[in-house]
């Protein structure tokens, strides 16, 4: 399955606490190929505060390429996410 990954860190504190950016990315990328899912692109927000999407140019760039079915499935970290993979 096509498989697009979004990944983001809002603040420095978070990225301290384990939850960086290439972190994230090893965990999704792992967790694809376990899967089985190609990952056809990776949209990273960092440093970006915002409750809504529209602070946020890699999460509009990704429903963007949403609408143009670059993609079949979207792959988004949380702490949930991160409890279950342990």
């Amino acid at each position: 399955m096509k498989t697009a990954i979004y990944i983001r860190v809002s603040t420095q504190e978070q990225a301290k606490e384990g939850y960086s950016i290439p972190h994230q990315k090893e965990k999704l990328f792992k967790y694809c190929q376990a899967m089985n899912w190609q990952v056809v692109e990776i949209y990273a927000d960092e440093g970006i505060s915002g409750s809504t999407i529209e602070k946020r140019p890699a999460a509009i760039k990704m429903l963007q390429d949403a609408k143009k079915r670059l993609f079949e499935n979207i792959l988004i970290w949380t702490i949930y996410l991160e409890s279950m993979l342990k």
